[in-house]
């Protein structure tokens, strides 16, 4: 009876113990389990922020792009491409007919009847006379074409006359002057370097 007590208490410790191990096992499982759950949910909030960045990039860039969104230049236009040098011609959109046409001094008119700024470009209609270098007098004169120069971020527009001289202003401002004022007879120019306009102005 006394070795029956025995063996009976020896087995009822085995199975708590064999019980305990369980749980253990079942605890270190469930601890594994959540561990990876939390490791699993953290990819997936770094995999959406980093979309989420590239997607905020990619707007930004898109913003970006728009403001300087490049024009194509018609088929006639004159090519400054490789271009060094100025070019400039009157703001007279009421003297269209008298484009390329010579004055009572025997030069011809350089005339610009339409004109604006769109994107990279500056489009102006006309007859544009070119010189190497300001103070110079014109060597040629253009056929009454469309002109297309391209503009960069590092342009710089200006308005010229007055006892204040040349007034650096923005790029939507001479923008919105070039249209406004095409009428008048002001002087409008473009020095180049390579194609580039490096300056525009307009001049009283």
């Amino acid at each position: 009876m006394k070795k029956r007590n025995i063996v009976f208490v020896a087995a009822l410790c085995a199975g708590m113990i064999l019980s305990a191990c369980g749980a253990k096992e079942t605890e270190e499982a469930s601890m594994f389990e959540s561990a990876e759950a939390v490791t699993e949910a953290a990819q997936e909030t770094v995999e959406t922020e980093a979309q989420d960045a590239a997607k905020d990039v990619q707007e930004v860039q898109a913003g970006e792009t728009e403001g300087s969104e490049s024009v194509d230049a018609p088929a006639d236009a004159a090519d400054y491409s490789t271009t060094t040098g100025l070019c400039g011609a009157s703001l007279k959109a009421s003297d269209k007919d008298k484009a390329g046409q010579f004055n009572e001094w025997g030069v011809l008119n350089t005339i610009v009847y339409e004109a604006s700024l769109e994107g990279d470009s500056i489009i102006a209609k006309g007859t544009m006379d070119y010189r190497n270098e300001a103070g110079q007098d014109s060597i040629t004169v253009s056929e009454d074409t469309t002109h297309v120069f391209k503009v960069d971020e590092n342009t710089v527009y200006e308005m010229r006359g007055g006892e204040d001289g040349a007034e650096v202003i923005s790029k939507e401002e001479f923008a919105e002057y070039l249209t406004s004022l095409i009428d008048t007879g002001l002087f409008f120019e473009v020095e180049l370097n390579e194609g580039v306009v490096t300056t525009a102005s307009i001049s009283s």
